[in-house]
C-alpha cells in the first residue's frame, strides 16, 4: 500500500509561500530601489482598484477552501487528494486558490504601491504554473482518470467563467462523440453519452446540444442521468 506522502502531486513548494515570498521580496526591494509608478496613480483609483483585487481574491481563495472541506477532501498538497471536487466555484475554475491569491498580490501592490510586485509576479506565475498546478493536474490524472479529464474538458484551468453554469450541458473537447441513428425521426429516443452533455447527473430538458461534426444542435425533451443519458429531440 503506498503511503500519503506517496499519494500527493510533489510540488516544488508549498504554495502559500509562493504569493508570501513574492509580496515579501516587493517589500524589500522597494525602498532600494523605488520606481514611484504606481505612487502617481490617483489614490481614489489605486485604493479602488487594490481593494477589490482583494476582495475578489479572497472570496475565491475562501469559496475554493469551502468547496473541498465541504466534499471531505484534503486542502493541503502535502496530503492525498480524496475525490475531485467539481461543485461551488470548482465550476468556473479548476484553480481558484491559486487564481484568488495571485489576485491577492496584485490587489496588496496597488493598496501598498508595491512596484516591483508586478514586476516580480511573472516568475510567481512561472513557479505556480510549471511547479504546481502541471503537477498537480498530472497526479490528478493519474489517480481519477477519466473522471478528472472530462471535468478539465469543460471547466477551465485558470479564468473563471461565471456564464458557464447557462451552458454546462453543452459538448466539450477531449473527443467526445454521440451515438445516434442515422436519420433517427423527430421523437425517437437517442443514446447520448453523459460526458457529451458535461453533466454531473443534473441534465435538463431544454438544453441544447451539438450532434456530430457539422455544427447541427437540438433540444434535450428529457433529462439525463450521469452516467447515461436518453433524449428526444424537440421539434425546432
Amino acid at each position: 500500500m503506498a503511503s500519503s506522502s506517496q499519494d500527493t502531486p510533489h510540488v516544488i513548494v508549498f504554495p502559500p509561500l509562493v504569493p508570501l515570498i513574492t509580496v515579501v521580496s516587493s517589500i524589500v526591494m522597494q525602498p532600494f530601489f523605488p520606481l514611484q509608478l504606481l505612487a502617481r496613480l490617483p489614490i481614489l483609483v489605486r485604493l479602488s482598484v487594490g481593494g477589490m483585487l482583494l476582495l475578489a481574491g479572497i472570496g475565491m481563495m475562501a469559496s475554493g477552501r469551502r468547496a473541498l472541506t465541504r466534499n471531505g477532501t484534503n486542502v493541503p498538497t502535502s496530503l492525498p487528494t480524496l475525490v475531485v471536487v467539481t461543485s461551488g466555484i470548482y465550476r468556473w475554475s479548476r484553480n481558484p486558490l491559486y487564481v484568488g491569491g495571485c489576485l491577492v498580490m496584485l490587489g496588496v501592490a496597488f493598496l501598498c504601491a508595491l512596484d516591483w510586485l508586478p514586476l516580480i509576479f511573472p516568475l510567481s506565475l512561472a513557479v505556480l504554473h510549471f511547479g504546481i498546478i502541471r503537477r498537480e493536474e498530472r497526479y490528478l490524472e493519474r489517480k481519477f482518470g477519466d473522471d478528472y479529464l472530462r471535468y478539465a474538458s469543460r471547466v477551465p484551468r485558470y479564468i473563471p467563467l461565471f456564464i458557464a453554469p447557462l451552458f454546462r450541458n453543452e459538448a466539450r473537447d477531449l473527443g467526445a462523440s454521440v451515438a445516434r441513428r442515422p436519420k433517427a425521426p423527430l421523437g425517437d429516443d437517442v443514446r447520448v453519452s453523459a460526458s457529451v452533455l458535461g453533466v454531473d447527473g443534473d441534465g435538463l430538458a431544454g438544453d441544447e446540444v451539438p450532434i456530430g461534426t457539422g455544427g447541427e444542435r437540438r433540444t434535450i425533451d428529457s433529462s439525463c442521468s450521469a452516467d447515461r443519458a436518453s433524449v428526444s429531440w424537440m421539434d425546432e
